[in-house]
């Protein structure tokens, strides 16, 4: 073989070679960009419904996850554009939300109330009624605290009383309350009659 025919060869076969490789060239560019493109930097806000506030949770996607702050303010990097995660609160339904949404709104499932005797952390107040509307809708256990479900509602007013403390009038924000009744009051007034 000519040394003319050797360089005509090897050129041939580079240019093949080439030819074969820019597809794939091409086909990594792409995926790579394409994947760049396709993700985003969900920035937002978990709050509750009924009041506005910032609701500490947890958003998770796949094994990934972060908390939102104290005023429901949060940041998750790296997320697929067209996908969700999943967000979570102790009290709050469930949710799975797109990854480009920012306002994450938690609806309240339950209402948690401990009662303990004012001025203490430690005496809890056991049997404690509490009501709304002057009805009876929960009594706290020996432990001193009920589960109120489902959540009474958005503006609502509960009433905490026990024999031998003070009533105590407080609204139903959020899905926990530490309710602190002070000792000498004159207890529970009467319920209302249907």
């Amino acid at each position: 073989m000519s040394l003319n025919a050797e360089g005509s060869a090897n050129a041939s076969r580079h240019r093949a070679l080439l030819a074969a490789l820019i597809p794939v060239t091409v086909f990594v560019v792409a995926t790579v960009i394409g994947g760049l493109a396709n993700q985003v930097d969900m920035r937002g806000r978990v709050t509750e419904e009924y009041t506005g506030d910032g609701v500490v949770a947890t958003l998770t996607f796949g094994s990934r996850s972060v908390d939102s702050a104290a005023d429901g303010s949060f940041v998750f990097t790296g997320l697929p554009r067209f996908d969700q995660v999943r967000v979570d609160s102790r009290g709050y339904q469930r949710l799975h939300v797109a990854t480009t949404q920012s306002d994450v709104v938690l609806h309240p499932l339950a209402f948690t109330v401990y009662v303990r005797e004012q001025g203490t952390e430690s005496k809890l107040i056991p049997h404690a009624e509490i009501r709304l509307d002057g009805k009876l809708i929960a009594t706290a256990n020996q432990s001193g605290n009920t589960v109120i479900s489902p959540h009474p509602g958005p503006g609502k007013t509960l009433l905490v009383c026990a024999p031998g403390y003070a009533p105590k009038a407080v609204p139903d924000k959020g899905v926990l309350v530490i309710v602190d009744l002070a000792p000498g009051g004159s207890g529970c007034p009467p319920l209302s009659t249907p």
